[in-house]
């Protein structure tokens, strides 16, 4: 765009001076005047070359047979017919539209907690999940699960947050039930008096309409299933199965590129290192936005069989965050190695270190499942 934001998206359609940009389930409108279609064609471009790269890596990696064995993972099986008859929950019928102010190149909506507010948060379409300020969940008297879990912060460094639970969130009535969080305090938005990003575990119950000529957000509510508010399965399982399918490739590929450096093959692969650098800390984002999917589920609404590999999953989720973790660390190890001129002896060491609480992190991870 001509501020400088990039949207990335599924679809554009031009007509009538207005540019309508779709992305996954969600869909908005813009001038065509605010669009920079000649950075726009190359950006494209760009994206294209680089997923044929990585669709070749991937290729590379899966055809190479002198790989270690890893764990087996575990595969999440669920249709439609998995769900039990529930009762429909109390959703709003039709759109729902209320206006938005700016914060630098923040949209800010108001948000309702059990009740109470409304909030000032970020509507964030590029957050997996909700992040609300912990002094705000006690002040709404939000339910405290007990589950922590590790969640990608600035710079794309874990941090600790927990998931809390509110009887109902609301913008203007669009309103979900049942609904899980994090509670972690987020600085750079606290000092603007905003609570927290509301993320896609959200705005995912409803088609979106992002009108920045008269600053709107229209939601319509859709429905996934007998309840409105549980994930669909199938999409479900397609994001597990993508999941653990791309994790199986960035571990390949850190073993490779791990095992070049050591042999001091590693020349040219400077682009290699940063992608895959960029992937693992992708995946942490991915795990995390999983589990509080998985963690949202009423379990009963599936099939014995589905239940079982579903508390398999969050079983596991502390051994697998670990492993995501010493994944992530010998990644960006490799990448401060490949850069450096004159520390790379020094770096040998710390890499061997890391790599041996990596296999012992796959292995954890292995016995759980």
């Amino acid at each position: 765009m001509k501020n400088g934001k990039v949207i990335r998206c599924d679809q554009v359609e031009r007509g009538n001076g207005t540019v309508t940009i779709y992305r996954g389930e969600q869909h908005f409108s813009l001038p065509e005047s605010a669009i920079h279609w000649e950075k726009t064609a190359a950006a494209k471009a760009e994206l294209e070359k680089e997923l044929a790269r990585k669709e070749r890596e991937r290729a590379e990696a899966a055809a190479n047979a002198n790989q270690p064995k890893k764990p087996r993972w575990p595969t999440v099986e669920l249709t439609n017919e998995s769900y039990r008859e529930i009762a429909k929950r109390d959703a709003p019928s039709g759109p729902i539209t209320l206006s938005y102010r700016r914060m630098g190149n923040s949209i800010i909506v108001p948000l309702t907690l059990n009740g109470k507010g409304p909030y000032d948060i970020v509507l964030d379409t590029g957050a997996s999940i909700t992040v609300i300020e912990p002094r705000v969940v006690a002040e709404v008297d939000a339910k405290r699960t007990g589950q922590t879990f590790q969640m990608v912060g600035v710079a794309s460094r874990a941090v600790d947050a927990e998931f809390v639970s509110f009887e109902e969130i609301s913008l203007s009535g669009a309103r979900v039930r049942d609904f899980r969080a994090a509670s972690q305090r987020i600085d750079a938005l606290n000092s603007r008096k905003v609570i927290g990003l509301l993320g896609q575990d959200f705005l995912n119950h409803f088609v979106m309409n992002l009108n920045s000529a008269d600053q709107t957000v229209t939601l319509e509510p859709h429905h996934r299933g007998p309840a409105s508010n549980q994930p669909d399965p199938q999409q479900l399982a397609h994001k597990l199965e993508r999941f653990f399918s791309d994790l199986q490739v960035a571990t390949q590929e850190t073993e490779v590129l791990y095992r070049d450096f050591f042999q001091g093959a590693s020349g040219g692969h400077a682009s290699r290192i940063k992608s895959n650098r960029v992937r693992v800390a992708s995946l942490q984002g991915t795990h995390t936005s999983l589990y509080g999917e998985v963690s949202q589920i009423d379990l009963g609404l599936f099939e014995e069989q589905s239940q079982a590999n579903l508390k398999r999953f969050l079983a596991c989720h502390p051994k697998l965050s670990q492993f995501l973790r010493e994944l992530n660390q010998v990644a960006q190890t490799l990448s401060r190695a490949s850069a450096s001129k004159d520390g790379q002896n020094r770096m040998k060491n710390e890499l061997r270190e890391e790599a041996n609480k990596l296999q012992t992190a796959i292995k954890s991870y292995g016995n759980c499942l």
